[in-house]
Protein backbone atom coordinates (compact mmCIF):
# COMPACT_ATOMS: atom_id res chain seq x y z
CA UNK A 1 0.00 0.00 0.00
CA UNK A 2 0.63 3.95 -0.48
CA UNK A 3 1.16 3.49 3.52
CA UNK A 4 3.79 0.97 3.23
CA UNK A 5 5.67 2.14 0.67
CA UNK A 6 5.89 5.92 2.69
CA UNK A 7 6.51 4.17 6.07
CA UNK A 8 9.50 1.81 5.10
CA UNK A 9 10.99 5.08 2.65
CA UNK A 10 11.86 6.83 5.79
CA UNK A 11 12.93 4.27 7.84
CA UNK A 12 15.27 2.94 5.61
CA UNK A 13 16.35 6.87 4.68
CA UNK A 14 16.53 7.52 8.43
CA UNK A 15 19.06 4.25 8.76
CA UNK A 16 21.24 6.03 5.92
CA UNK A 17 20.43 9.78 7.09
CA UNK A 18 22.85 8.60 9.97
CA UNK A 19 25.72 7.09 7.88
CA UNK A 20 25.39 9.64 5.50
CA UNK A 21 25.88 14.13 5.30
CA UNK A 22 23.24 15.73 3.82
CA UNK A 23 23.55 16.38 -0.34
CA UNK A 24 25.76 13.04 -0.38
CA UNK A 25 25.44 10.78 -3.38
CA UNK A 26 24.84 7.19 -2.50
CA UNK A 27 25.07 4.73 -5.22
CA UNK A 28 21.84 1.69 -5.80
CA UNK A 29 22.56 -1.50 -7.42
CA UNK A 30 19.37 -2.99 -7.03
CA UNK A 31 16.80 -4.89 -9.27
CA UNK A 32 13.17 -3.81 -9.74
CA UNK A 33 11.79 -4.25 -6.38
CA UNK A 34 10.05 -2.79 -3.08
CA UNK A 35 13.04 -2.39 -1.67
CA UNK A 36 14.70 -0.58 -4.58
CA UNK A 37 11.47 1.77 -4.44
CA UNK A 38 11.62 2.48 -0.89
CA UNK A 39 15.69 3.21 -0.86
CA UNK A 40 15.55 5.30 -3.54
CA UNK A 41 12.61 7.74 -1.67
CA UNK A 42 13.95 7.02 1.68
CA UNK A 43 17.53 8.84 0.17
CA UNK A 44 15.38 11.30 -1.19
CA UNK A 45 13.17 12.24 1.71
CA UNK A 46 16.25 13.02 3.80
CA UNK A 47 18.09 14.84 0.92
CA UNK A 48 20.49 12.19 -0.12
CA UNK A 49 21.01 11.78 -4.36
CA UNK A 50 20.04 8.57 -5.36
CA UNK A 51 22.92 6.97 -7.93
CA UNK A 52 21.71 4.45 -9.69
CA UNK A 53 23.83 2.24 -11.08
CA UNK A 54 23.48 0.29 -14.54
CA UNK A 55 24.65 -3.13 -13.55
CA UNK A 56 24.35 -4.39 -17.20
CA UNK A 57 27.37 -2.97 -17.97
CA UNK A 58 30.01 -5.08 -15.84
CA UNK A 59 32.22 -4.25 -12.85
CA UNK A 60 34.90 -1.98 -14.30
CA UNK A 61 32.09 0.37 -15.51
CA UNK A 62 30.27 0.23 -12.44
CA UNK A 63 33.41 1.79 -10.58
CA UNK A 64 33.70 3.86 -13.11
CA UNK A 65 30.16 5.56 -12.72
CA UNK A 66 30.61 5.37 -8.91
CA UNK A 67 34.04 7.58 -9.08
CA UNK A 68 32.46 9.64 -11.90
CA UNK A 69 29.44 10.36 -9.41
CA UNK A 70 31.69 10.59 -5.91
CA UNK A 71 29.99 7.96 -4.03
CA UNK A 72 31.26 6.27 -0.88
CA UNK A 73 28.46 3.93 -0.23
CA UNK A 74 26.73 1.36 -2.22
CA UNK A 75 23.68 0.00 -1.69
CA UNK A 76 22.70 -3.76 -2.45
CA UNK A 77 20.84 -6.93 -1.67
CA UNK A 78 22.71 -10.21 -0.86
CA UNK A 79 20.39 -12.38 -2.47
CA UNK A 80 20.35 -9.77 -5.72
CA UNK A 81 24.23 -10.62 -5.81
CA UNK A 82 24.22 -14.22 -5.46
CA UNK A 83 21.04 -14.51 -8.22
CA UNK A 84 22.87 -12.18 -10.94
CA UNK A 85 25.92 -13.85 -9.69
CA UNK A 86 27.80 -10.17 -9.20
CA UNK A 87 29.98 -11.46 -6.44
CA UNK A 88 33.13 -10.49 -8.44
CA UNK A 89 31.54 -6.88 -8.96
CA UNK A 90 30.89 -6.71 -4.77
CA UNK A 91 34.83 -7.81 -4.85
CA UNK A 92 35.58 -4.77 -7.17
CA UNK A 93 33.67 -1.95 -5.60
CA UNK A 94 35.57 -2.69 -2.21
CA UNK A 95 38.76 -3.00 -3.96
CA UNK A 96 38.47 0.52 -5.37
CA UNK A 97 37.59 1.82 -1.65
CA UNK A 98 33.58 1.50 -1.83
CA UNK A 99 31.38 0.50 1.22
CA UNK A 100 28.61 -2.26 0.29
CA UNK A 101 25.76 -2.03 2.45
CA UNK A 102 23.23 -5.03 2.07
CA UNK A 103 19.68 -4.47 2.75
CA UNK A 104 19.56 -7.69 4.64
CA UNK A 105 22.19 -6.56 6.75
CA UNK A 106 20.18 -3.44 7.47
CA UNK A 107 16.93 -5.09 8.64
CA UNK A 108 18.78 -6.65 11.18
CA UNK A 109 20.13 -3.65 12.80
CA UNK A 110 17.06 -1.56 12.82
CA UNK A 111 14.81 -1.71 15.74
CA UNK A 112 13.04 1.19 17.65
CA UNK A 113 15.27 3.53 17.28
CA UNK A 114 14.30 4.13 13.93
CA UNK A 115 10.82 5.24 14.56
CA UNK A 116 9.83 7.82 13.08
CA UNK A 117 9.09 10.76 15.52
CA UNK A 118 9.54 13.70 12.52
CA UNK A 119 8.59 13.39 8.91
CA UNK A 120 10.87 15.77 6.94
CA UNK A 121 9.26 18.05 5.10
CA UNK A 122 11.92 19.58 2.54
CA UNK A 123 11.39 21.13 -0.96
CA UNK A 124 12.80 19.49 -3.66
CA UNK A 125 12.70 22.01 -6.41
CA UNK A 126 15.73 22.06 -8.26
CA UNK A 127 18.20 20.02 -6.01
CA UNK A 128 19.67 17.10 -7.33
CA UNK A 129 16.68 13.98 -7.47
CA UNK A 130 18.97 11.44 -9.14
CA UNK A 131 22.06 10.72 -11.15
CA UNK A 132 21.62 8.37 -14.08
CA UNK A 133 24.63 7.15 -16.88
CA UNK A 134 24.93 7.12 -20.51
CA UNK A 135 25.45 4.25 -22.29
CA UNK A 136 28.76 4.53 -22.20
CA UNK A 137 29.19 3.65 -26.01
CA UNK A 138 31.54 6.15 -26.90
CA UNK A 139 34.06 5.27 -23.57
CA UNK A 140 33.33 5.81 -19.97
CA UNK A 141 29.75 6.71 -18.73
CA UNK A 142 28.51 10.20 -18.31
CA UNK A 143 26.98 11.10 -15.19
CA UNK A 144 23.19 13.09 -15.61
CA UNK A 145 21.99 14.86 -12.99
CA UNK A 146 17.70 15.68 -12.54
CA UNK A 147 16.64 17.38 -10.54
CA UNK A 148 13.30 16.86 -8.29
CA UNK A 149 11.87 19.56 -10.44
CA UNK A 150 13.17 18.07 -13.84
CA UNK A 151 11.13 14.61 -13.21
CA UNK A 152 7.94 15.47 -11.52
CA UNK A 153 7.75 18.20 -14.68
CA UNK A 154 8.10 14.91 -17.35
CA UNK A 155 5.93 13.43 -15.31
CA UNK A 156 2.58 16.16 -15.33
CA UNK A 157 3.89 16.42 -19.08
CA UNK A 158 3.17 12.89 -19.69
CA UNK A 159 0.06 12.67 -17.38
CA UNK A 160 -1.48 16.01 -19.85
CA UNK A 161 -1.42 13.28 -22.97
CA UNK A 162 -2.39 10.33 -21.40
CA UNK A 163 -4.33 9.69 -17.73
CA UNK A 164 -3.12 7.10 -15.73
CA UNK A 165 -6.01 7.11 -13.01
CA UNK A 166 -6.68 4.50 -9.59
CA UNK A 167 -8.65 1.60 -12.06
CA UNK A 168 -5.03 1.48 -13.47
CA UNK A 169 -2.47 -1.78 -12.88
CA UNK A 170 0.73 -1.06 -14.58
CA UNK A 171 3.20 -3.57 -15.35
CA UNK A 172 7.03 -2.28 -15.36
CA UNK A 173 10.07 -4.80 -15.88
CA UNK A 174 11.90 -2.09 -17.41
CA UNK A 175 15.00 -1.16 -15.08
CA UNK A 176 15.05 1.73 -12.89
CA UNK A 177 18.73 2.54 -13.84
CA UNK A 178 17.35 3.76 -17.04
CA UNK A 179 15.46 7.00 -16.85
CA UNK A 180 12.40 4.93 -19.28
CA UNK A 181 12.01 3.06 -15.85
CA UNK A 182 12.65 5.13 -13.51
CA UNK A 183 10.45 8.43 -14.42
CA UNK A 184 8.09 6.34 -16.71
CA UNK A 185 7.41 2.82 -15.28
CA UNK A 186 7.75 3.61 -12.06
CA UNK A 187 7.34 6.97 -10.45
CA UNK A 188 4.92 7.89 -13.42
CA UNK A 189 2.47 5.35 -11.98
CA UNK A 190 2.98 5.78 -8.48
CA UNK A 191 2.76 9.22 -8.30
CA UNK A 192 -0.68 9.23 -10.72
CA UNK A 193 -1.97 6.95 -8.37
CA UNK A 194 -2.43 3.42 -10.50
CA UNK A 195 -1.05 0.20 -9.35
CA UNK A 196 2.54 -0.92 -10.14
CA UNK A 197 4.15 -4.36 -10.53
CA UNK A 198 7.61 -4.42 -10.63
CA UNK A 199 9.19 -7.17 -12.28
CA UNK A 200 13.11 -7.98 -12.08
CA UNK A 201 13.85 -8.50 -15.72
CA UNK A 202 12.17 -7.78 -18.89
CA UNK A 203 13.65 -10.65 -20.95
CA UNK A 204 11.35 -13.23 -18.79
CA UNK A 205 9.30 -13.04 -21.92
CA UNK A 206 6.81 -16.41 -21.38
CA UNK A 207 6.80 -15.09 -17.18
CA UNK A 208 5.79 -11.54 -18.26
CA UNK A 209 2.80 -12.47 -20.75
CA UNK A 210 1.33 -14.59 -17.69
CA UNK A 211 2.48 -12.71 -15.17
CA UNK A 212 0.38 -9.35 -17.45
CA UNK A 213 -2.71 -11.62 -17.70
CA UNK A 214 -3.21 -12.80 -14.00
CA UNK A 215 -2.35 -9.21 -12.56
CA UNK A 216 -4.96 -7.91 -15.25
CA UNK A 217 -2.23 -5.10 -16.36
CA UNK A 218 -4.00 -1.96 -18.29
CA UNK A 219 -0.50 -0.57 -19.20
CA UNK A 220 2.79 -1.52 -20.13
CA UNK A 221 5.94 0.23 -20.89
CA UNK A 222 8.83 -1.39 -23.26
CA UNK A 223 11.11 -1.47 -26.18
CA UNK A 224 10.37 -3.03 -30.24
CA UNK A 225 12.52 -6.05 -29.05
CA UNK A 226 10.88 -7.05 -25.66
CA UNK A 227 7.24 -6.64 -27.64
CA UNK A 228 8.27 -8.53 -30.33
CA UNK A 229 9.53 -11.30 -27.75
CA UNK A 230 5.98 -11.22 -26.01
CA UNK A 231 4.31 -10.91 -29.18
CA UNK A 232 5.07 -14.05 -30.72
CA UNK A 233 5.24 -16.14 -27.65
CA UNK A 234 2.06 -15.08 -25.44
CA UNK A 235 -1.77 -16.07 -26.38
CA UNK A 236 -3.68 -13.24 -27.52
CA UNK A 237 -6.05 -13.59 -24.25
CA UNK A 238 -3.22 -12.57 -22.29
CA UNK A 239 -2.92 -8.95 -22.70
CA UNK A 240 -7.16 -8.88 -23.40
CA UNK A 241 -6.46 -5.81 -20.66
CA UNK A 242 -4.17 -3.69 -21.64
CA UNK A 243 -5.75 -0.14 -22.38
CA UNK A 244 -2.44 1.00 -24.00
CA UNK A 245 1.32 0.40 -24.48
CA UNK A 246 4.23 2.94 -24.83
CA UNK A 247 7.32 2.15 -26.61
CA UNK A 248 10.41 3.99 -26.75
CA UNK A 249 14.24 3.77 -26.12
CA UNK A 250 14.07 2.41 -29.68
CA UNK A 251 12.21 2.87 -33.04
CA UNK A 252 9.25 0.68 -33.03
CA UNK A 253 9.27 -1.46 -36.40
CA UNK A 254 6.21 -1.80 -38.63
CA UNK A 255 6.15 -5.43 -38.39
CA UNK A 256 5.99 -5.10 -34.74
CA UNK A 257 3.14 -3.05 -34.57
CA UNK A 258 1.28 -4.57 -37.38
CA UNK A 259 1.92 -7.86 -34.84
CA UNK A 260 0.38 -6.28 -31.97
CA UNK A 261 -2.58 -5.03 -33.32
CA UNK A 262 -3.28 -8.12 -35.64
CA UNK A 263 -2.75 -10.42 -32.67
CA UNK A 264 -3.76 -8.40 -29.86
CA UNK A 265 -5.75 -5.63 -31.06
CA UNK A 266 -3.46 -3.16 -29.33
CA UNK A 267 -1.81 -0.32 -31.20
CA UNK A 268 1.91 0.19 -29.42
CA UNK A 269 2.27 3.97 -29.16
CA UNK A 270 5.93 5.22 -30.03
CA UNK A 271 7.72 7.90 -27.64
CA UNK A 272 10.92 9.22 -28.35
CA UNK A 273 13.50 10.56 -25.28
CA UNK A 274 16.60 10.95 -23.63
CA UNK A 275 18.05 10.15 -20.40
CA UNK A 276 19.39 14.14 -20.74
CA UNK A 277 15.20 14.83 -20.44
CA UNK A 278 13.94 13.31 -17.99
CA UNK A 279 13.25 11.16 -20.33
CA UNK A 280 10.15 11.67 -22.75
CA UNK A 281 10.63 14.84 -25.44
CA UNK A 282 7.65 13.41 -27.70
CA UNK A 283 4.91 11.18 -27.45
CA UNK A 284 1.49 9.89 -29.61
CA UNK A 285 -0.90 9.00 -27.75
CA UNK A 286 -4.68 7.16 -28.46
CA UNK A 287 -6.24 10.62 -29.94
CA UNK A 288 -3.29 12.00 -31.34
CA UNK A 289 -1.14 8.86 -33.34
CA UNK A 290 0.49 8.63 -37.03
CA UNK A 291 2.66 5.52 -36.74
CA UNK A 292 6.21 5.89 -38.15
CA UNK A 293 6.14 9.31 -36.31
CA UNK A 294 7.84 9.81 -32.92
CA UNK A 295 4.97 11.94 -31.82
CA UNK A 296 4.17 15.26 -31.28
CA UNK A 297 6.39 17.26 -28.26
CA UNK A 298 4.86 17.46 -25.05
CA UNK A 299 3.82 20.82 -23.59
CA UNK A 300 6.23 23.22 -22.19
CA UNK A 301 9.28 23.02 -24.87
CA UNK A 302 10.71 24.97 -26.90
CA UNK A 303 12.69 23.32 -30.13
CA UNK A 304 15.21 24.70 -32.62
CA UNK A 305 15.79 22.83 -35.94
CA UNK A 306 19.40 23.18 -36.15
CA UNK A 307 20.75 23.50 -40.09
CA UNK A 308 23.18 20.46 -40.68
CA UNK A 309 25.44 20.63 -43.71
CA UNK A 310 24.76 18.08 -46.56
CA UNK A 311 21.14 17.84 -45.35
CA UNK A 312 18.71 19.20 -47.10
CA UNK A 313 15.36 18.42 -45.00
CA UNK A 314 15.07 19.14 -41.35
CA UNK A 315 17.93 19.28 -38.86
CA UNK A 316 19.22 18.37 -35.90
CA UNK A 317 16.48 18.46 -32.48
CA UNK A 318 17.39 21.30 -29.96
CA UNK A 319 14.97 21.38 -27.01
CA UNK A 320 14.49 23.30 -23.90
CA UNK A 321 12.00 22.81 -21.12
CA UNK A 322 11.73 22.34 -17.55
CA UNK A 323 12.11 18.50 -17.66
CA UNK A 324 15.99 19.10 -19.40
CA UNK A 325 18.99 18.16 -17.09
CA UNK A 326 20.82 20.18 -14.55
CA UNK A 327 23.79 18.89 -16.53
CA UNK A 328 26.37 16.46 -16.70
CA UNK A 329 28.88 15.10 -14.61
CA UNK A 330 32.39 13.81 -16.54
CA UNK A 331 34.51 11.14 -16.07
CA UNK A 332 37.49 13.16 -16.58
CA UNK A 333 36.44 15.62 -14.07
CA UNK A 334 34.69 13.51 -11.35
CA UNK A 335 31.60 15.49 -9.03
CA UNK A 336 31.74 18.72 -11.17
CA UNK A 337 28.52 19.78 -12.45
CA UNK A 338 28.38 20.92 -16.18
CA UNK A 339 25.05 22.73 -16.99
CA UNK A 340 24.27 22.79 -20.34
CA UNK A 341 25.30 25.53 -22.64
CA UNK A 342 21.61 28.24 -22.41
CA UNK A 343 19.72 25.52 -20.84
CA UNK A 344 19.33 23.94 -24.82
CA UNK A 345 20.08 20.13 -25.34
CA UNK A 346 21.57 18.75 -28.28
CA UNK A 347 19.99 15.68 -29.08
CA UNK A 348 22.22 14.86 -32.29
CA UNK A 349 19.05 13.13 -34.27
CA UNK A 350 17.72 14.81 -37.53
CA UNK A 351 14.30 15.11 -37.16
CA UNK A 352 11.02 16.68 -40.10
CA UNK A 353 8.46 17.85 -38.43
CA UNK A 354 5.08 17.76 -40.74
CA UNK A 355 2.76 20.49 -41.06
CA UNK A 356 0.64 19.41 -37.69
CA UNK A 357 3.47 19.26 -35.69
CA UNK A 358 4.29 15.18 -35.94
CA UNK A 359 8.03 14.73 -35.66
CA UNK A 360 10.08 11.79 -37.59
CA UNK A 361 13.44 10.95 -37.16
CA UNK A 362 15.37 10.17 -40.42
CA UNK A 363 18.62 10.00 -38.67
CA UNK A 364 21.57 10.46 -36.20
CA UNK A 365 24.29 12.99 -36.95
CA UNK A 366 27.21 10.34 -35.65
CA UNK A 367 25.83 8.16 -37.91
CA UNK A 368 26.56 10.12 -40.88
CA UNK A 369 30.09 9.31 -43.50
CA UNK A 370 31.03 12.68 -45.36
CA UNK A 371 32.45 10.53 -48.66
CA UNK A 372 33.21 12.52 -52.00
CA UNK A 373 32.04 15.62 -50.06
CA UNK A 374 28.52 14.22 -49.50
CA UNK A 375 26.65 12.94 -46.65
CA UNK A 376 26.07 9.52 -47.08
CA UNK A 377 23.16 7.78 -44.03
CA UNK A 378 24.94 4.93 -42.40
CA UNK A 379 21.66 3.87 -41.31
CA UNK A 380 20.41 3.67 -44.76
CA UNK A 381 23.96 1.75 -46.20
CA UNK A 382 22.78 -1.08 -42.80
CA UNK A 383 18.86 -1.35 -44.28
CA UNK A 384 20.08 -1.12 -48.22
CA UNK A 385 22.47 -4.39 -47.15
CA UNK A 386 19.55 -5.74 -45.04
CA UNK A 387 17.28 -5.78 -47.61
CA UNK A 388 19.52 -7.26 -50.20
CA UNK A 389 20.77 -9.96 -47.98
CA UNK A 390 16.70 -10.60 -47.52
CA UNK A 391 16.39 -10.91 -51.35
CA UNK A 392 19.36 -13.56 -51.59
CA UNK A 393 17.52 -15.76 -48.93
CA UNK A 394 18.98 -14.77 -46.43
CA UNK A 395 17.97 -14.00 -42.17
CA UNK A 396 18.97 -11.74 -39.49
Amino acid sequence: TYKDIIIKSFVIGKYFKRRTVPGEHVAMLLPNSIAALCTFFGLSAYDRVPVMLNFSVGARNMASMCKTAQVKKVITSLSFIKTAKMEAVVDVLKADGYEVVFLEKMAKEIGLRYKIKRVPHRDGGNKKAVILFTSGSEGAPKAVVLSHANIISNIKQMSSIETINITDTVFNALPMFHSFGLTVGTLFPLLEGAKLFLYPSPLHYRVVAEIVYEIGATIMFGTDTFFRGYGKIAHPFDFHNIRFMFGGAEAVKPDTRNMWMERFGIRVLEAYGSTECSPVITANNRIFNRFGSIGKLLPALEYKINHVDGIEKGGELWIKGPNIMQGYIMPDNPGVLVPLEGGWYHTGDVVEIDEIGFVYIRDRIKRFAKIGGEMVSLNAVDEMVRKAYEWMGGEF
